[in-house]
């Protein structure tokens, strides 16, 4: 029987038909789990969910009696949250990372030693002011800047022109983004508390 280039062409058509399907019902089906996760977060929140100029999606609500936004935001090599309050610091900025992480100094910064071993062995504290910023990282701050570190998920905090900016990695429906979340929200309020205490 001679061979058919036709059928050669309906074959490759197929499975050409089959990867779209696949691909379709995959982004359909990461969709469903986005808003399924966004459902999620907004109930526990309490917040509204919205879209900010660049069209990534954003949470507002009221954590600890401070108005606090968290930004989806997709860079080139993964998905981050930032999470994100306004505070009266004055003019007092800071950098806060894990130990080991790298990063561009933003702040002329000058590295805060506390002389809690735990804290100095998994955090960098920086800042241009040694002793304001020692002041703000009272035990509580620390002890939840460690668990932070501790999670193996890189993250960094930015006090800058009254804003306080953190970022933690993952999708709002990634395995284990809650409890970063949660922890996260723990750290902003009380990083925020303390620096209006300090100011």
């Amino acid at each position: 029987m001679p061979f058919s280039p036709l059928v050669l062409v309906l074959a490759v058509l197929g499975v050409v038909a089959a990867l779209v399907t696949l691909g379709i019902l995959a982004a359909r089906r990461g969709r469903e789990r986005r808003v399924a996760a966004e459902a999620q977060l907004l109930a526990r929140l309490g917040g509204r969910l919205s879209q900010d100029a660049m069209l990534r999606q954003v949470i507002e609500a009221s954590v600890g009696n401070r108005d606090v936004r968290l930004t989806r935001v997709e860079t080139s090599r993964s998905l981050v949250t930032w999470v994100q309050a306004r505070v009266q610091a004055g003019d007092l900025g800071f950098d806060v990372r894990p130990r080991g992480a790298q990063f561009v100094a933003t702040l002329g910064p000058t590295l805060v030693a506390t002389g809690d071993d735990a804290f100095d062995e998994n955090v960098l504290a920086m800042s241009p002011e040694r002793e304001r910023l020692g002041a703000i990282l009272t035990p509580e701050v620390r002890q939840r800047l460690v668990e932070q570190a501790r999670q193996k998920s890189p993250f960094w905090w930015r006090l800058k022109e009254g804003v306080l900016l953190g970022e933690i990695r993952g999708s709002w429906g990634s395995s284990g983004f809650q409890e970063r979340c949660d922890l996260a929200l723990a750290v902003l309020t009380s990083l925020a508390r303390e620096v209006e205490r300090a100011r």
